[in-house]
């Protein structure tokens, strides 16, 4: 699974979290469920799963700071589509800047 560092919480956490695909660790888990089908392996329970994702520092929600005011505008609905879509085109363009 695809895992990012906090960006504005770097210093105080060795957290790792995943990309916001899941809402919840059922969620997760569920899916890991569909994983070990696919490969016709055993799974776990669900109980281990949380511990393991625990011991291996892994979050699926990102921490609050790590949230701009725009992104958390939008996903509360106060603010249009359009400056949304602009603005991540702009984080987007950053990012790729910054990479290479």
């Amino acid at each position: 699974l695809p895992k990012m560092p906090s960006h504005y919480c770097r210093s105080s956490t060795s957290k790792l979290y995943l990309e916001p695909t899941f809402q919840s660790k059922a969620e997760l888990y569920r899916e890991y469920q569909r994983y070990c089908a696919t490969k016709n392996e055993n799974s776990c329970s669900q109980q281990l799963f949380n511990e393991e994702i625990k011991k291996q520092k892994i979050g699926i929600f990102r921490p609050r700071k790590d949230q701009c005011d725009v992104c958390i505008s939008h996903k509360l609905g106060n603010i249009d589509e359009d400056t949304y879509q602009k603005h991540q085109a702009s984080k987007i363009a950053a990012r790729n800047s910054k990479e290479n």
